[in-house]
């Protein structure tokens, strides 16, 4: 079974805090932001993938979303890639927070 992890970006310091539990989440997205989930995938590189995480793919900028009970990658259209199929093709780039590099 995957570790459940989760991070919640903090407006005012710019930054992310991890977690690995939900409790105490209650009201964080009024005072910080959207909590992020690890969704139980790594890129090419190892590196976890969070809800929110950003990737290029065919030379699009595709966004890590959560649809439909499932995590998908999305260009501007909500066309939905299956992330599982592609996760050794893929590398985390940024994050919708952050400017991606």
């Amino acid at each position: 079974m995957r570790k459940l992890k989760y991070r919640v970006w903090n407006k005012e310091k710019e930054c992310y805090f991890m977690f690995d539990t939900t409790i105490g989440f209650a009201g964080t997205e009024k005072v910080w932001g959207e909590i992020e989930q690890y969704i139980g995938l790594k890129d090419k590189n190892g590196k976890d993938i969070y809800g929110g995480d950003q990737f290029m793919l065919h030379g699009k900028l595709i966004t890590v979303v959560y649809r439909l009970c499932c995590f998908y990658g999305e260009h501007k259209e909500p066309d939905g890639i299956f992330l599982a199929g592609i996760v050794d093709e893929i590398e985390i780039i940024g994050n919708i927070h952050e400017e991606t590099t």
